[in-house]
């Protein structure tokens, strides 16, 4: 056979998984790739049992919450090339310097475009600011957490508090 392109019909590939396992596809295309950045979940794990000669993980967020994220994405198209996950885990963690020494052993495998340079013809961005009303409690929660980021990551806090100060925010507070 040839190509396979899976979208983000991951629940598809998991029912279909045993059926899509036998052929063996020349290449693997898996866009929003992010959908498998957890390794132990169903439709990673379907995905990965896919034969293939080879394999493209197309994303826009390859790192949501970890550099586990990064590795599971890898390990898809490159299975093995980041080692086994124990390893990986041991040796980056959830830090600046870890992100730093991956950097450039990943950096050869990634395209990365701005969006100016691949979408010229869209309008400008509009940033609406929408206010937030707290409680007390939620607002404590939303400033620990980002004092604790600040103090731990420095200049490059704003993207590892996004996720931790979104799930203070899906709490019901007010």
């Amino acid at each position: 056979m040839d190509t396979i392109w899976l979208s983000h019909h991951t629940k598809t590939t998991v029912r279909d998984r045993y059926m899509l396992k036998m052929i063996k596809w020349n290449v693997l295309i898996l866009d929003e790739a992010q959908a498998i950045k957890n390794p132990m979940a169903k439709r990673t794990k379907a995905v990965k049992i896919i034969p293939h000669r080879s394999a493209i993980a197309v994303t826009g967020t390859p790192v949501q919450n970890n550099l586990i994220d990064l590795w599971s994405i890898l390990d898809f198209a490159m299975p093995g090339f980041l080692g086994p996950l124990s390893s990986f885990e041991k040796e980056f963690t959830l830090d600046a310097d870890s992100a730093e020494k991956v950097e450039p052993l990943v950096s050869p495998l990634m395209l990365r475009r701005r969006v100016e340079e691949v979408a010229r013809d869209l309008p400008e961005k509009i940033d609406i600011p929408q206010p937030l009303l707290l409680d007390n409690n939620g607002c404590a929660e939303y400033e620990e957490i980002r004092r604790q980021t600040q103090e731990e990551y420095g200049d490059k806090a704003t993207l590892v508090a996004l996720t931790k100060i979104k799930n203070v925010l899906r709490t019901p507070h007010g």
